[in-house]
């Protein structure tokens, strides 16, 4: 059994290539074992904590992520919505970004819906096949509005968008549409 595990958080988003320094965000980090016993940890980067193992079989690690401002690179929460990207929120166990990701929503009165591209496994639980899909998919959840689907390619999309003004739908599901026929032309697939 290893002595001790290493978390870390990114410290950019994808497709967003600015350092956000996400670690700086964190508070309250605490580590059990799964009887409650308090585990030893330290911070040894900003991004980074060596947590102490010997004998603890599974651990439980919480946090505390701060927000500050609703903006596309960075998670953000409010009464009205929850904007969950990933690289500001979850860590992960460094050497292992390739196992599988659960995550579950937890049931809001007011969020009843959830715009996110992972695998549903259950009602508010979804499935990332590692640590990079899970990245790469951002988490809306809120009071949403869903527009019409189309598919392109065999693939199913839908746009789904928190306080959407009033526009013509139709036009805009066709316009859309038409680019990510476009697109998928020029790449020659769709994932």
């Amino acid at each position: 059994m290893r002595e001790f595990i290493l978390l870390s958080i990114p410290v950019w988003p994808p497709g967003y290539y600015q350092f956000l320094e996400f670690g700086k965000n964190i508070s309250g980090f605490r580590v059990s074992d799964m009887t409650g016993k308090a585990l030893p940890w330290q911070k040894t980067r900003d991004d980074q904590w060596r947590i102490a193992t010997v004998k603890s079989g599974l651990i439980k690690v919480s946090y505390t992520v701060q927000t500050e401002r609703p903006f596309v690179a960075v998670p953000f929460i409010d009464p009205q919505r929850a904007f969950i990207r990933p690289t500001g929120i979850f860590m992960y166990p460094d050497g292992n970004q390739d196992l599988t990701v659960t995550v579950e929503i937890g049931d809001h009165p007011r969020w009843k819906h959830i715009a996110i591209g992972l695998d549903s496994i259950g009602p508010r639980e979804f499935r990332a096949n590692d640590y990079d899909m899970l990245c790469d998919s951002p988490i809306l959840v809120g009071r949403l509005r869903k527009l019409p689907s189309f598919e392109v390619g065999g693939a199913q999309h839908r746009f789904v968008g928190y306080q959407l003004a009033q526009f013509d739908t139709k036009s805009f599901i066709g316009d859309l549409e038409r680019i990510v026929r476009s697109a998928s032309d020029i790449f020659g697939e769709i994932p």
